[in-house]
């Protein structure tokens, strides 16, 4: 959508969940906050207001709906898209979540 991938130092790092963390930890000194903040200060991506959210904006959000060990790996917090109509799409195991009206920690403008 823009034409930059933020997460190039990430791909082909990893080849299951515990390195996919550890290589998050070793860019951005831990969890997947602290790597959305890296990643936002590195793209000088502006925060913006929760309701002022559109299509394609990137949000961190809390989310519950996950096993055991990603919870525990993730701190419960992962990155997704703004989605149409409340939905925030995320990385799942099985491929893409639309969580729906998730507890929103932050939006950044893309």
């Amino acid at each position: 959508m823009t034409g930059i991938d933020p997460a190039c130092w990430f791909r082909g790092k990893y080849h299951n969940r515990k390195q996919a963390f550890r290589s998050l930890r070793e860019f951005s000194g831990g969890s997947v906050k602290e790597m959305a903040d890296k990643i936002q200060r590195n793209f000088r991506w502006k925060t913006i207001p929760n309701d002022k959210r559109e299509f394609g904006d990137l949000a961190l959000i809390v989310i519950d709906n996950i096993d055991e060990e990603a919870s525990r790996l993730s701190n419960q917090v992962t990155l997704g898209l703004v989605c149409r109509q409340g939905y925030i799409a995320t990385p799942s195991i099985e491929g893409l979540a639309f969580n729906h009206n998730p507890q929103i920690i932050r939006v950044a403008r893309v």
